[in-house]
């Protein structure tokens, strides 16, 4: 119970107590006071808007383009004077005039192209020597000696030329080749001939009997077709129906033996002998010895190829790096 009343007496002095505001809330207080203070200060001013110049009521492009225009017009009007002044004087001007005036009097009189004009117009005569024959036969001289000249400087070019090494090798291999198997094929052909023999070709005087000789080969045909004898069966003597009687004769002068205990025979097996037929013998079902030799047999080969694979990358990385030093010292030489 005093517990209770010390809580209701503390809870009641925290609301008598005035509330405190922080430094940030009395900042901004300030802050919005001097706001509305400005504003006020702005609004009370009054506003009073400067004269408007008298610059803007002069038309100062209209002007500038006035006297833009009356200096066109005296510049003009002066280079018209000087050229005039240096301009000499010609008639051009009166017999344009006359000309005009007699075309128009003959136009009304009539008498257009009734006086025939003179012509002081003479062609020169053809020069003599382009009649002369000689000058196609030098002509077809300059261009046989000309053809020459161009088979002479390609069969020189094509002498001063040279292939490429790699190409002069295989052309002289192909041409050396060529002609090496040309000239052999010329000995083999002639190899069996001698000074002795004679070409003189055999010539038959006589015309074969093509009827006979087809007769002859129907013959032939006919004695390889021709049915072979056959066989003639002959009696003989079957032995085989003695073999029962000469067992049975056996059998009957044999004695008779007292009956002696069946005897275990155990047989050698084929494994146990050494030497060639050891590998081929192999136990029927597969056996803890022969899976392990077998894993063994795999890892074995496995390792192998993983060796000999290594020591060929390792080959190629040797031969790279030889590439790059013969490079590199080909370049600093």
């Amino acid at each position: 119970k005093q517990w209770y009343q010390r809580r209701v007496a503390i809870t009641a002095g925290e609301e008598l107590k005035k509330p405190t505001k922080t430094r940030a809330q009395e900042e901004a207080e300030l802050k919005k006071i001097t706001a509305e203070l400005e504003e006020e200060a702005e609004c009370s001013k009054q506003f009073k808007a400067s004269p408007i110049p008298v610059s803007t009521y002069n038309n100062r492009l209209k002007q500038i383009q006035e006297k833009q225009e009356e200096r066109r017009r005296s510049v003009k009007k002066h280079s018209l004077a000087l050229t005039k002044a240096l301009q000499k004087p010609f008639s051009f001007d009166s017999r344009a005039s006359l000309r005009r005036s007699k075309s128009l009097s003959e136009l009304d009189t009539g008498a257009v192209g009734t006086a025939p004009r003179e012509t002081k117009f003479f062609a020169r005569p053809m020069p003599h020597h382009l009649f002369d024959p000689e000058v196609d036969e030098k002509a077809r001289e300059e261009a046989a000696y000309r053809e020459i000249r161009m088979k002479m400087r390609a069969e020189q070019l094509l002498a001063e030329s040279e292939l490429p090494q790699n190409m002069r090798r295989h052309a002289l291999h192909y041409t050396d080749g060529g002609i090496r198997r040309q000239i052999q094929e010329e000995k083999d052909k002639y190899a069996h001939l001698t000074e002795e023999h004679t070409f003189r070709p055999e010539i038959k005087d006589h015309i074969p009997d093509y009827s006979l000789l087809h007769k002859q080969q129907e013959e032939e045909l006919l004695q390889r077709q021709s049915v072979k004898p056959t066989t003639i069966i002959e009696p003989f003597l079957l032995r085989t129906e003695q073999l029962a009687q000469c067992r049975a004769h056996q059998l009957a002068q044999t004695p008779v033996q007292s009956p002696e205990p069946p005897r275990h025979t155990y047989r050698k097996s084929p494994c146990q002998y050494t030497g060639v037929y050891k590998d081929l013998c192999k136990p029927a079902r597969p056996t803890v010895g022969s899976e392990l030799r077998d894993s063994a047999t795999r890892q074995r080969i496995i390792q192998e190829k993983k060796t000999a694979q290594k020591e060929y990358e390792e080959e190629i990385i040797r031969k790279l790096k030889a590439v790059e030093i013969r490079r590199d010292i080909k370049e600093r030489s």
